[in-house]
């Protein structure tokens, strides 16, 4: 009996403490339902509808990035089974079931077993029913949360540049040479940094060649570039690129010549020293121009009366351009020259060049402006005096004061005075040794005409009455360079533009025979000379040169294996 007790009291606690454990299930189950179907006025989703989410929450404003996708409308589709759905604008309230308590210390007889019926509330929605059955599809107005990168991990380096041409100065026209050297100081390796060199004004154009790559690569060369300099390399730390710039400096550049170069780091990484990102090289200017200076008339001798063309050719071989030089002919006037009656002057300028055009008369003493590679060019035209004496020398100057060479920079022309050699054939000639050339200025002018233009005087022999034509060789110019023969007398070909075609001259009587038709000194007799009678060759240039001024004339001895010597009377422009 006492264990029967003993039973009944165990079943009795067993059972208090299953019904203690369902009254705390069911107390949970009403607080937890309260607090899912709690709405507060000011939370809202959208279009006015009512949310149990407090938007000030940890969960929203905290949320990690990317952590809530935008709201699908789908998902706001009433679902079958439900017959109460969220509407905006509806109220909604809940009910609170009632609780049913047991008084404390209640006593149960013997046997008697308790049965606990959980009965769920019926709920009464205040919330209509839709009658509209169609899916509720929401228009999406949700605003979009702009997707965010994590920050990235900026990689730290130290990238260097120096720049110099080891210089303080340059010279306008000439070329500087720079170094350019990049290094990466570390910690890391960097790929994409540019090197960047904005072109100065004073360079035409430059050159950049990779010539030390150190752990590097994407380094690149350029030539004859008028652009600005960059390059996109990659460096490991340590590395270092070294560039030889050469830079091709305008000759007419002035002010001071600066240069910088930059490095700089791609995204992604960070330069831990940006005061070494940057170099320049300043250098002031100097001037240097190698002014020449040449004069001439193409002549070897003169005569009196003669009319002189000198010209006079002033020219600059850089490297820079040259402002303000001074040309200077103070020998062309009497006095102090007595050898010239007048004197006149012209002058033009090739490539850039200026200075006095004129026509002047008297000294040259000009100002002039030259470009390196330019040139001034002055025609000088002298009228020799009536009685000269002695050689004629004419001296002419260029001075400039950035001028290294002075050597070049002063050019005399000198001539001497020939007596013997007249305008008509007179007896009185000059004797041109074998081998030697003589130049005269004269004014003899191709027009097309088939008539004589010039006579060449030989020298008569009385005794006989006839002349005996020694070789020779008549040469005439039109600039002192191009020369054209109007008479070869030698060569043994006719010539059928003078009176001394030996097609219609009588047999030569000269030994050895037979002989040649143009041998040394042959004698031919003065009646088929001009002025017929007498010893001049007349020659047509028209024939030979094509039209215009020829101002100089030639004479050359061939060696005779005779008399070594070509005897010259005169020289006669016909009208």
């Amino acid at each position: 009996m006492a264990e029967t007790g003993q039973v009944t009291e165990r079943r009795r606690r067993d059972w208090s403490i299953i019904l203690i454990l369902l009254l705390v299930g069911f107390l949970c189950m009403i607080v937890a339902g309260d607090r899912a179907t709690r709405f507060s006025p000011d939370w809202m989703l959208n279009a006015n509808m009512r949310s149990n989410i407090d938007p000030d929450s940890d969960f929203l404003t905290n949320r990690p990035v990317n952590f809530i996708e935008p709201l699908d409308p789908s998902i706001l589709t009433q679902p079958a089974w439900i017959n109460v759905f969220l509407t905006p604008g509806a109220l909604f309230r809940t009910n609170t079931p009632a609780s049913t308590s047991i008084p404390a210390n209640t006593a149960f007889a013997t046997g008697t077993s308790i049965s606990t019926v959980i009965t769920t509330p019926t709920s009464t929605s205040i919330i209509p029913n839709p009658t509209n059955t169609s899916p509720f599809n929401p228009p999406r107005t949700s605003t979009p949360i702009p997707p965010t990168s994590p920050p990235a991990t900026s990689i730290p380096v130290d990238l260097q540049i120096t720049k110099d041409d080891f210089s303080s100065t340059y010279t306008a026209g000439s070329t500087v040479n720079y170094t350019v050297i990049i290094t990466n100081n570390g910690p890391n390796n960097v790929t994409g940094a540019v090197i960047s060199d904005n072109k100065p004004a004073q360079v035409t154009s430059w050159d950049w060649f990779c010539t030390t790559v150190i752990n590097a690569t994407g380094c690149d060369a350029v030539t004859g570039s008028t652009s600005n300099f960059t390059d996109t390399v990659i460096i490991q730390s340590g590395g270092s690129i070294e560039y030889t710039v050469t830079a091709s400096i305008s000759a007419g550049a002035s002010g001071n010549l600066v240069n910088t170069a930059t490095v700089g780091v791609p995204a992604g990484y960070t330069d831990t020293n940006n005061g070494n990102n940057s170099a320049t090289d300043t250098d002031t200017p100097v001037f240097s121009a190698d002014l020449q200076i040449t004069k001439t008339d193409y002549a070897t001798h003169y005569r009196a009366n003669d009319v002189i063309t000198y010209t006079i050719v002033v020219s600059n071989a850089g490297p820079s351009n040259v402002t303000g030089a001074t040309v200077t002919d103070s020998t062309l006037t009497n006095p102090p020259n007595s050898n010239i009656a007048n004197a006149n002057w012209v002058c033009s300028g090739t490539g850039g060049a200026t200075c006095t055009s004129g026509p002047v008369s008297g000294n040259i003493n000009d100002t002039v402006d030259i470009p390196a590679g330019a040139s001034v060019t002055y025609t000088v035209t002298v009228n020799v005096s009536a009685s000269p004496s002695g050689p004629l020398t004419n001296t002419a100057t260029v001075n400039s004061p950035i001028d290294p060479n002075n050597g070049n920079n002063s050019a005399t022309d000198t001539n001497t005075l020939i007596t013997q050699i007249g305008t008509t054939g007179d007896t009185f000639y000059y004797n041109l040794p074998a081998n030697g050339t003589i130049t005269l200025n004269i004014n003899l002018i191709a027009n097309g005409d088939t008539n004589p233009d010039l006579v060449f005087y030989e020298y008569e022999v009385p005794a006989t009455g006839n002349v005996y034509l020694d070789l020779v060789i008549i040469r005439i110019s039109s600039d002192g360079t191009n020369w054209f023969d109007i008479f070869n007398w030698g060569d043994q070909l006719r010539d059928m533009n003078t009176n001394m075609d030996f097609t219609f001259l009588p047999p030569p009587t000269n030994v050895p025979l037979p002989p040649p038709e143009e041998q040394d000194e042959r004698d031919i007799p003065t009646s088929l000379f001009y002025p017929y009678p007498g010893w001049g060759v007349a020659i047509d240039i028209d024939a030979i040169v094509p039209p215009g001024t020829y101002s100089w004339i030639q004479f050359y001895a061939p060696p005779d294996g005779n008399d070594n010597k070509t005897e010259i009377d005169a020289i006669e422009i016909l009208p």
